[in-house]
């Protein structure tokens, strides 16, 4: 090691250097050029490569990089905004197409990361960008320092103080960009809605039942008395509160209303009172409601009565009398489709204005009497009044006794066990569930002789009521993610104000910056040149970091200023070791140096070569002048 005493004895690397040449340094200030010239051993031979021209300018000097990287940002901050304007109230796995979705979170954190991205590449060529213009300016080597330290430490950016700069704020900008994607994950989420919209969708639906017979004639009385085989499968799934479903569904995801056109019965239904039935004398009993559902038989095949008579109000008030025609036909049917198919028909009231009846049917007179003959509707008649068909009688026997038989008796009555046995007791009306089962039973006959070459049938009016999963933005959230990176972007854009100043493309390489500072190393190569063009001038010299101790090197300032001591080279190839003690400790006529050693590619040293004439370089302001297209 050696030592910054001047008694003590540095280590020396014994070198054969036979050959000497002057280096010369021009220093130019103002219009006074002073030129030093000492002798000193030639290490290295070196061409000039010459000088390039400066040539500043606004559109020349364009930092593209930086400045498309501050408009993605920009872009892809606005792009946040649009993901979450376009996919707010989206249904889940619908945005942007159904074809092609993705969630907005994903989309929302890559153009985040994105404009993250960008920003630091924009604050890296910027940073370049400013440390050349604050050199160009002019300042002492603390400013260069920091220029380029607070680029490269966010806590020495945080603490400057008073030597706060736009280099530190955008280094601080950078560091608190990072939290904008945290953020605008928290701007998009997903919530269950039900929303009812109109929605196209189709079932299949036989339209042709009265091509298969629902019952039989098989006695001499014109009645069906029994009922087909296929029918007997329709009435024990609607005993059994089998679920409709056709064979085809299409176009419903949730639950859809709409109406459907199949076969059904026309109804028209007329509502009038009759004389109250009083209180029986004891022992004495009075009929309070009945219903009765017959079919026509084969001279009106196609149609079915129904009728009913029910206490409303009491023993003491009016009675109601309902009496419905129906004609088999084609109708409109009210249906509500499930997600999995399922169909339920909806009611409608039997004194409707609306007429949904499409047509009418008239089958031919059917066929009674000794033998067996089909018939189109009498198995569905049948079927209905055998469920239906009641009679109601009450008993006076100190309180009214309920008799009769049917459903009516027990199912109908809607008044409160407290006036049970009096003659406050009400009955509901029957007719529209009467009513509704035969449509029932008709509907679901249409669904069993469906078949997969059935042709689907559109509902109109349809509607669809689904309970579903949307996006919905949090713009509270997207405000502080475009705030954090619309600040950073414009945190960047002080960094290339004043590009046009620069004569060349520039950068941060240790090369070109120990060009601009005139270091030997880089003697003869083109002070002007951008990096890459330096690079393949001088970019083949070989380097290393090593003391060298010699009497025969003056004190000169490119040589040995701002080294410190105990760093030797190891010997050039190709340079044979001079004698023990050839290089003067003590007594050197120059203090100990470290310089950079180059050496060719066939390892035989060369020597320094004259500086460029005017050489760019970074110096005391006093003795520079701004740079100009002729340099």
């Amino acid at each position: 090691m050696c030592s910054t005493s001047g008694t003590t004895q540095p280590r020396s690397l014994p070198l054969q250097l036979p050959i000497s040449s002057p280096i010369t340094t021009i220093t130019t200030t103002n219009t006074t050029t002073t030129t030093d010239s000492h002798e000193f051993p030639m290490h290295y031979e070196m061409p000039s490569f010459g000088r390039s021209p400066w040539r500043p300018g606004f559109w020349s000097r364009v930092p593209w990089f930086g400045i498309l990287s501050l408009f993605g940002s920009f872009i892809c901050a606005v792009g946040t905004a649009i993901v979450l304007v376009t996919s707010n109230g989206r249904e889940h796995e619908t945005w942007p197409t159904p074809d092609l979705w993705v969630q907005p979170s994903v989309v929302l954190s890559v153009l985040t990361a994105a404009a993250n991205a960008m920003v630091i590449m924009a604050f890296q060529d910027g940073v370049t960008i400013s440390w050349w213009l604050k050199m160009l300016q002019g300042g002492d080597l603390n400013d260069c320092h920091r220029y380029w330290f607070y680029a490269n430490n966010v806590f020495a950016a945080a603490t400057s103080g008073r030597h706060f700069n736009k280099v530190a704020l955008a280094c601080i900008m950078v560091a608190v960009i990072v939290v904008d994607g945290p953020v605008m994950q928290r701007a998009s989420s997903i919530r269950s809605i039900t929303a009812d919209h109109p929605r196209n969708f189709s079932l299949a639906i036989g339209q042709d039942i009265l091509d298969y017979p629902s019952g039989w004639y098989t006695s001499r009385a014109p009645a069906v008395d029994t009922l087909s085989g296929n029918f007997t499968q329709v009435l024990a799934a609607y005993n059994n509160r089998d679920p409709i479903r056709p064979p085809r569904v299409e176009g419903c995801r949730g639950t859809c209303r709409g109406d459907v056109i199949a076969p059904g019965w026309d109804v028209s239904c007329t509502y009038e009172t009759r004389k109250a039935p009083g209180m029986p004398d004891v022992a004495e009993q009075v009929g309070a409601g009945n219903i009765t559902v017959i079919y026509n038989g084969p001279y009106e095949s196609g149609s079915i009565n129904v009728s009913t008579l029910f206490v409303p109000h009491g023993l003491l008030s009016d009675m109601v009398a309902a009496t419905c025609n129906m004609q088999i036909g084609i109708i409109k049917h009210h249906v509500e489709v499930a997600s999995n198919g399922d169909v339920t028909l909806v009611r409608k009231p039997l004194t409707s204005p609306v007429n949904d009846t499409v047509r009418t049917d008239w089958p031919w007179i059917e066929t009674a009497g000794m033998g067996t003959y089909p018939s189109k509707v009498g198995g569905i008649a049948l079927a209905a009044g055998n469920i239906y068909n009641s009679e109601i009688t009450l008993y006076n026997g100190a309180s009214l006794q309920i008799e009769g038989k049917g459903p009516m008796a027990y199912a109908y009555r809607n008044s409160s066990d407290e006036v049970l046995g009096s003659e406050n007791m009400t009955w509901a009306d029957p007719t529209p569930d009467v009513v509704a089962a035969i449509q029932e039973l008709t509907f679901r006959s249409a669904v069993h002789y469906t078949n997969d070459t059935t042709p689907l049938l559109a509902a109109t009016e349809g509607r669809e009521v689904l309970t579903t999963a949307v996006y919905e933005s949090h713009y509270n959230f997207l405000l502080g993610g475009l705030i954090v990176m619309l600040l950073a972007t414009v945190a960047m854009m002080p960094l290339f104000h004043g590009w046009w100043n620069l004569g060349r493309d520039v950068s941060l390489s240790p090369v070109e910056i120990a060009m601009a500072f005139k270091a030997p190393h880089t003697d003869g190569g083109d002070a002007n040149a951008d990096v890459s063009t330096l690079l393949k001038q001088i970019g083949k010299r070989r380097a290393q970091y090593g003391v060298v101790a010699t009497s025969d090197f003056p004190a000169s300032p490119g040589l040995t200023s701002g080294f410190r001591e105990g760093m030797s080279p190891a010997p050039s190839p190709g340079l044979s070791p001079a004698p023990t003690g050839s290089l003067s400790n003590a007594g050197a006529r120059g203090p100990p140096s470290i310089m950079l050693r180059d050496i060719d590619r066939k390892g035989t040293a060369s020597t320094f070569s004259p500086e460029p004439r005017s050489p760019l370089a970074i110096a005391d302001p006093k003795i520079l002048r701004r740079p100009s297209p002729d340099t």
